[in-house]
């Protein structure tokens, strides 16, 4: 409703009330009003129009009155209700009389609900003294009375307030007390950690061996550490505070102070990094490092300096003896090409000779020779171990050996051999490294070579153990099969066809084939199996044996074909190549197990020079000509671990829970009846790569 409204609706609110209170007593009949002359109408007209004027006057006024107190009303609730403190009324006996919304909020309880309450009951129970104190005083003194203290809130949660109270009189000329309430939590956190800094301040001045001071502009000193007291004869620092730089050093010393603190006062730049002797009351000679600070205010003016000097004595005594062995070492490394590194852990600098620079193809400080320059060149892999190897080495006696990858300039990495002992000063302290970084690269290419020679001589005399035992248990078992399969035929010719004898016996028959088969694939393998090899399109061959294999893929399994045609012509047998792309795929699928997965079929041509020599089967077969066909089947399986690498192609051998373990060594047999030879790239959980490689064949094939 507007104001208008509102205005309206009182009008004729109020003209209603007085016509229901004028009808009952009115006197003024039609009698009397004709007995009137028309200048007594006419008058009482007047006085009626004028009254009505000033009643319509008050009412506007009233009005008026009205929205001011309506004005009023909302600055008080926004001037106390919402306040940013919290406002309350309390009794003489401590019972809450009024509150604003911000004193709830803070007590976590509804306005309502708080009206006759104690108000010491929220107050912590180890501040009551605190409130109790405050209260007596109050009233005792009638003069107004500050306190902080923890409130305990609703929620339990504590809160620390400050109360302002004032004492007054009510409407009764009963005293209460209106008290104002501050949220004071942020300034106690901060004065605590103000306190905790002080405290970690003073324990540094008291527990530092460095030197460290503040004085202002008079150089009388601020603060100072102990170890300033004890150089200069005082018990305690806080002897020295207030005191003039002239009242703490010897004269002499005190005017070289006193003539570095005028320059940074004046020119407002530090002292850095200065070396200076310092003489205690004895007259001992102490050698410190220090760095001046100027500390300026608001307006950038200079009005205190801050200093910290360290006793370097025996680093220098150490330095001083390190000066005369550099020189030494300077000589002999001069004499020799190996390389040498040394390292000074004191003033971090790193020495590296020729022989060090030519390890990794650069000329003699070609790169920055600084400490980082040989973990800029280390191979991250190797980084974190050796930085470890060293940190040890610091903390123990011996010396250290490790091995690691360095990037040369050519962009390849070599591996060298780093040996390195430890130099400490009287107090045990690492101060210098010094060794020798040998080139490996020689070294691990015939490690390498004698661990492959190795490894080819136990897979070839695997092999031919594993052939004399297939062809023992191929010939064997094909010769009883055959005997098995032929009494059972004899024994079917004669039982009634339908029988349950005669199905029990189909039933064996059909398994002693599946052995038979088992026993064909084994001589296959043994490479007695005859093979007519014709010329053909490896393309056309690889897509011929797929079209008769998709139909009996699992659903869970998608094939792609990347086969251009015409392909790579090859002299093979083409059905042994069926059985190749056949077992491949079947591998494939199997390996993908129950999860969605996808093969991908390939024919390419490689040069000898591209195949790869990792992973290559038989492991004595290389490359004979300069053209290769090649079938690619990947999948995205399970992929092949380290360990069963050398025994995919095993008779037998099978981590599938389906599978004979004998496709893989025939395709293997196969690949090796025609000169070529298998790849095989996988990684566990993402798949694997077969890649067989045969001779291309310089004829064309006939259309």
């Amino acid at each position: 409703m507007t104001k208008n409204e509102i205005f309206s609706y009182r009008a004729n609110n109020l003209r209603q009330q007085a016509e229901e209170k004028f009808l009952p007593t009115t006197t003024l009949t039609s009698e009397k009003i004709k007995a009137l002359s028309p200048e007594e109408i006419q008058q009482m007209f007047h006085e009626l129009q004028i009254h009505q004027i000033e009643l319509e006057m008050q009412n506007c006024e009233l009005q008026r009155s009205h929205e001011e107190l309506d004005v009023a009303r909302a600055r008080y609730f926004d001037l106390y209700d919402l306040a940013p403190v919290g406002y309350c009324t309390i009794s003489e006996k401590d019972l809450i009389l009024e509150v604003n919304l911000t004193a709830a909020a803070m007590l976590g309880v509804v306005k309502e609900a708080l009206i006759k309450q104690p108000f010491s009951q929220f107050i912590q129970k180890e501040d009551q003294d605190i409130y109790y104190l405050h209260r007596k005083q109050l009233y005792e003194t009638v003069m107004p009375q500050e306190c902080d203290l923890r409130i305990v809130r609703n929620d339990k949660a504590t809160l620390w307030v400050n109360l302002t109270a004032t004492a007054v009189k009510d409407e009764d000329d009963a005293p209460v007390y209106r008290v104002i309430i501050k949220d004071i939590s942020d300034r106690k956190r901060a004065e605590e950690k103000i306190q905790e800094l002080n405290r970690d301040f003073i324990s540094l001045l008291e527990n530092t061996g460095d030197f460290i001071y503040f004085t202002g502009e008079n150089n009388r000193y601020r603060f100072c550490s102990q170890t300033i007291a004890n150089i200069t004869g005082h018990a305690c620092w806080r002897d020295i505070i207030d005191k003039h730089i002239f009242e703490v050093f010897p004269e002499k010393m005190a005017q070289i102070y006193y003539e570095e603190n005028v320059s940074i006062f004046r020119e407002g730049k530090p002292i850095l990094n200065k070396l200076s002797p310092l003489y205690d009351t004895l007259g001992n000679e102490v050698w410190i490092i220090t760095n001046k600070w100027p500390l300026t205010n608001g307006e950038g003016k200079v009005v205190g300096l801050f200093g910290i000097s360290r006793d370097v004595t025996e680093i220098k005594q150490v330095q001083d003896e390190l000066r005369k062995s550099e020189e030494r070492l300077a000589l002999a490394l001069k004499a020799t090409q190996d390389a040498i590194w040394d390292w000074d852990l004191v003033n971090n600098t790193l020495y590296y000779s020729p022989g060090c620079w030519q390890l990794v193809g650069y000329r003699e400080n070609e790169l920055n020779p600084d400490v980082e320059l040989w973990r800029r060149l280390m191979h991250p892999v190797d980084l974190e171990r050796i930085n470890r190897v060293i940190k040890d080495a610091k903390a123990k006696e011996a010396p250290f050996v490790v091995e690691g990858l360095f990037l040369r300039k050519d962009g390849h990495y070599v591996p060298i051999l780093i040996r390195g002992i430890i130099l400490r000063d009287n107090g045990g302290k690492a101060i210098r490294l010094s060794g020798t970084a040998t080139d490996l690269t020689e070294q691990k290419k015939i490690e390498a070579e004698r661990s492959e020679l190795e490894r080819q001589r136990m897979q070839i005399e695997k092999a031919e153990s594993l052939n004399r035992m297939a062809d023992a248990i191929g010939h064997h078992c094909n010769n009883q099969l055959y005997a098995v399969i032929h009494n059972l035929e004899l024994v079917l010719d004669v039982l009634p066809l339908g029988s349950d004898e005669s199905e029990r016996l189909i039933d064996a028959m059909k398994a002693s084939h599946r052995a038979a088969d088992v026993s064909r694939q084994m001589l296959t393998y043994l490479g007695q199996a005859p093979g007519k090899l014709e010329l053909q399109d490896l393309s056309e061959t690889c897509h011929g044996g797929l079209m008769m294999i998709r139909s009996f893929m699992p659903k869970n399994v998608s094939m792609e074909l990347a086969i251009s045609f015409p392909g790579p012509n090859i002299r093979a047998n083409m059905s042994q190549m069926h059985q190749i792309v056949t077992s491949l795929v079947t591998n494939a699928w199997e390996s993908v197990s129950e999860n969605k997965g996808t093969i991908t079929i390939s024919v390419k041509t490689f040069s000898a020079a591209n195949i790869s020599l990792s992973n290559r089967f038989p492991v004595n077969w290389s490359p004979k000509e300069n053209l290769y066909a090649c079938i690619e089947v990947a999948d995205t399986g399970i992929g092949i671990t380290n360990a069963d690498m050398e025994k995919i192609f095993d008779p037998f051998f099978t981590t599938k829970s389906v599978g004979r373990g004998l496709d893989l060594a025939v395709v293997l047999r196969f690949v090796s009846f025609h000169d070529g030879g298998l790849t095989v790239e996988s990684e566990v959980g993402k798949g694997s790569i077969f890649r067989v490689f045969l001779p291309v064949s310089a004829e064309a094939v006939s259309v």
